[in-house]
């Protein structure tokens, strides 16, 4: 009996000791629940692909994808799920664990979809009937810490790593987050100064041509910024970035890196892309500054200046170009008009010296709210002139404007948003001419057309309507209105030159300039806490 109660005090010791110790740290949550129900039209944008392409024609069959065979859906119901956790010992730790259950598309996603009665894994697995896939992804998990009597702070493990931007995004990295592995020091001066490094891994692709060592198959980053800050005048923000791409990183089929590809790299078949990239390692950089004045505030104006290259062993590998970008607003009672514009540069008529688009990693530009990603909506409802994985910069080379008129209100808690834009484009029509460009199956415009390549005679404009209802302090319902229209020149993208040497193009199913205009209506609700 005397051995039962000195073993009950010592399990109650152990348990007072646990609480006591939990009680040490605050543990804090916020996250999000979201829904999205859309309607699309013409989501691909082309007459000849009312949806996508089948996986049997697309790279490495030795024909183009038949894009007209697609099976595009015009309805979809998606939701996602963020819950963040913060773990707070003292103002000088904390750690941070975010989790994501989705985006969930409602009826696909589990193990009858995939066969064999297996769960389907990853973020879009869980949407079909039993909701039992295994869907819940890790977007961070971090630890900030501060070093002892110092203005030093650090921040380690899975983390977002947004670049400056003063406009609409960056235009390197910044979409959804760029989360990431990544080492981030941060030293502050001064109530104005303060200097942030970094190195960030964003991939090691740990390929199977150089097991069991997998030498040489990552891409580091290393970063270095500034942000100054003058209080009632604005901030300035430069940065520099310099990038080391390992060879066996990019002698892949599945195109991790297609923001730092070059066209003529992508059209090379895979043999011949290992052959060119076997020898040494590409160096990507960047080197930019955000600008922010709000002296003349409620004016207020913001611009953004980046040049980035890529230095490779071979001239077609290397990539090299501008973005320029301005933002104006005013803000008043009832609305905010507010006026954006940029211009990039683009690929010259020749595609084998390398491309003059600015090269990105994962590159964010939130303009608009169907084309671009700067809406609330999940899914298609986001993103329509870039692919889903987001391959490339989406402004590259392109020039633009769009006229924003934000915040509008009559109602309370009842907000509106209308934008209308239009995009041209900078890259020469003669390298579309060029019959290399389209004489490989690797080709870029054939296996992805929906990633918009527009040329000097090409242009596409979009118009958004958009409104939110704050129902309750936490709860928001939202309404989402877009129409697309792109117009491609016939002499570009259907010049005979291009198809001459081509056996696989079929003119009756792959007609580049044939497009159509797009159109999405979306609800949804959004629970934030």
């Amino acid at each position: 009996m005397k051995r039962f109660t000195l073993a009950l005090a010592l399990a109650m010791t152990m348990l007072l000791g646990a609480a006591l110790a939990v009680q040490a740290i605050e543990i804090t949550s916020t996250g999000s629940f979201e829904f999205n129900f859309g309607f699309y039209a013409n989501y691909l944008l082309f007459n000849s692909n009312e949806g996508r392409a089948p996986s049997s024609t697309m790279n490495g069959s030795g024909h183009a994808p038949d894009f007209s065979q697609g099976t595009e859906e015009h309805f979809e119901a998606l939701q996602r799920v963020r819950m963040q956790l913060n773990f707070v010992a003292s103002e000088n730790v904390q750690c941070v664990l975010l989790f994501e259950i989705g985006g969930l598309e409602w009826g696909t996603g589990n193990g009858s979809m995939v066969g064999g009665g297996a769960l389907r894994t990853g973020p879009g697995g869980g949407g079909g009937i039993g909701t039992d896939g295994v869907s819940i992804s890790t977007r961070r998990a971090y630890i900030d810490f501060n070093i002892p009597n110092t203005e030093l702070m650090f921040r380690v493990g899975l983390q977002g790593m947004d670049l400056p931007a003063a406009v609409a995004g960056s235009p390197i990295l910044g979409n959804s987050g760029s989360d990431m592995a990544a080492v981030l020091a941060v030293y502050t001066i001064n109530d104005m100064i303060s200097i942030a490094g970094f190195w960030a891994r964003p991939w090691n692709t740990n390929h199977p041509f150089d097991a069991p060592n997998h030498q040489n198959d990552e891409m580091d980053v290393f970063g270095l910024i500034v942000p100054i800050t003058v209080e009632d005048v604005g901030s300035f923000t430069p940065y520099g970035l310099f990038g080391s791409l390992g060879t066996n990183a990019v002698m892949t089929t599945s195109g991790n890196f297609p923001g730092l590809y070059t066209n003529a790299l992508l059209t090379q078949t895979f043999t011949n892309r290992n052959g060119l990239l076997s020898h040494d390692y590409m160096y990507p950089w960047w080197v930019g500054g955000a600008v922010s004045f709000t002296m003349l505030d409620p004016l207020i104006f913001g611009m953004d200046v980046v040049y980035g290259g890529m230095k490779g062993a071979d001239r077609m590998m290397d990539r090299g170009g501008w973005y320029l970008a301005g933002k104006a607003a005013y803000k008043t009672e009832w609305v905010t008009p507010t006026l954006i514009g940029w211009w990039t540069t683009g690929d010259d008529s020749n595609i084998y010296n390398g491309s003059e688009r600015m090269p990105s990693i994962d590159a964010n530009f939130n303009a608009t709210t169907f084309g671009y990603n700067g809406g609330d909506a999940l899914g298609r409802g986001n993103n329509a002139l870039s692919n889903a994985n987001g391959y490339d910069a989406t402004t590259a080379g392109t020039w633009g404007v769009a006229l924003q008129l934000n915040d509008i209100s009559f109602i309370e808690d009842l907000t509106h948003q209308f934008i209308v834009a239009y995009v041209g484009g900078t890259n020469s029509t003669r390298s579309m001419r060029d019959p290399r460009t389209f004489n490989v199956s690797w080709s870029p415009y054939y296996s992805n057309p929906a990633n918009i390549l527009l040329t000097t005679a090409d242009h596409l404009w979009e118009v958004d309507f958009n409104h939110k209802y704050q129902m309750y302090e936490n709860l928001a319902v939202f309404c989402e209105m877009g129409v697309i229209d792109i117009t491609r020149s016939r002499g570009p993208w259907r010049a005979p030159e291009n198809r001459s040497n081509d056996p696989s193009f079929n003119p009756a199913v792959m007609k580049l300039y044939n497009t159509s205009t797009a159109w999405k209506l979306t609800f949804g609700l959004q629970y934030m806490f």
